[in-house]
């Protein structure tokens, strides 16, 4: 066997599924308090919400509809 070919796990549990969950939800945790404060500043701050603050909160709440139906499934 070659170094290119990788070989199949003994183990069918030996996976990375919790290193990329982990991974994933961090980066959602970065996103939600990145958009948390955007919304902070045009409201607060700046006084003015747009149509383009309310497309980020929707594709927020998408990757959350989708990492909890990943993550459940």
């Amino acid at each position: 066997m070659t170094t290119a070919q990788k070989s199949v796990p003994s183990n069918p549990a030996d996976d990375a599924g919790t290193l990329i969950l982990g991974a994933t939800m961090a980066t959602t945790c970065m996103a939600i308090l990145t958009v948390a404060a955007r919304f902070y500043v045009r409201k607060f701050i700046i006084r003015n919400i747009s149509w383009d603050d309310y497309v980020m909160l929707l594709a927020l709440a998408l990757v959350g509809t989708f990492e909890e139906w990943i993550g459940t499934g």
